[in-house]
């Protein structure tokens, strides 16, 4: 599977595509930190809160990430094809993460009641693209700082999210 994926990769001429593949593999184990949040939040809420799925559906769903979306060989083509199309249009590394964020953003402010596991796809896009530029830079230290921001910001933009939704269906 890692030798298919970094064909493709290569044939793609996505740069670090061995750092793809690994972080891709590594993957998994940032859905924790979400998964856990959102476990406590049903604990402490006693159930649905701001449009998360129930406890059950937060495991299946959970679940449904490990075994398709982060499989190594689907998010290594998912975040290649993703970084290839944008350098292609002449996004710079810095660019990708700042097209990334906002997109990103808008996918889980606007429509994360119903969407949310594709603004978590995005999510992972981003931690990756990060993790690509700072980790030869800063180190892992603060690829992995960086990453964990990125989860808190993501579980914030949900709720302001479902907040904004809310009040929108108020008001009409």
């Amino acid at each position: 599977m890692k030798a298919a994926a970094l064909k493709i990769l290569t044939t793609l001429r996505v740069a670090d595509s061995g750092m793809l593949v690994y972080i891709a593999r590594t993957l998994p184990v940032l859905t924790l930190p979400v998964f856990l949040y959102t476990a406590a939040l049903q604990i402490v809420r006693g159930g649905s809160f701001s449009g998360l799925p129930d406890m059950d559906q937060a495991i299946d769903y959970y679940l449904l990430f490990q075994s398709l979306i982060f499989s190594p060989v689907f998010t290594t083509l998912l975040f290649g094809a993703g970084v290839w199309v944008l350098r292609r249009i002449g996004v710079s590394d810095a660019g990708i993460v700042g097209v990334s964020v906002a997109v990103w953003v808008l996918i889980s402010g606007l429509v994360t009641h119903v969407l949310w596991l594709a603004a978590d796809v995005w999510l992972y896009f981003v931690i990756t693209v990060v993790m690509l530029t700072w980790l030869r830079k800063a180190g892992w230290r603060k690829a992995i700082t960086v990453a964990i921001m990125l989860l808190c910001l993501h579980s914030a933009a949900m709720i302001a999210g479902n907040t904004a939704l809310a009040s929108i269906s108020d008001i009409l």
